[in-house]
């Protein structure tokens, strides 16, 4: 399972563990502008969809469960499928 971010009490309350430090402030607000573009998703849904992949007869090798998770997979394959294209085509087994 590739797991995404979901709303949990992660991100509420119990980040609020110490006293912000000024000179942190500029690193605070990033964290704070990256987090906000997150698109969270339900764990309540992510539970039943496990459970029926689960129990499904065609379950898949790797499942990407959520949206967040879907792009940082996407992302990583086509990067490693680029490069595996550069060292066969340098290699000479396909012509560009």
């Amino acid at each position: 399972m590739e797991p995404s971010v979901y709303a949990t009490e992660f991100f509420g309350e119990s980040m609020q563990h110490t006293e912000k430090k000024q000179e942190y402030a500029p690193l605070y607000e990033a964290y704070e502008r990256g987090m906000s573009n997150i698109k969270t998703g339900d764990p309540a849904k992510a539970v039943q969809l496990i459970i029926s992949v689960i129990k499904s007869d065609n379950s898949p090798l790797r499942l990407a469960v959520g949206s967040q998770a879907a792009y940082t997979i996407r992302e990583a394959y086509t990067k490693r499928l680029e490069e595996y294209i550069t060292i066969i085509t340098v290699m000479g087994f396909i012509k560009k």
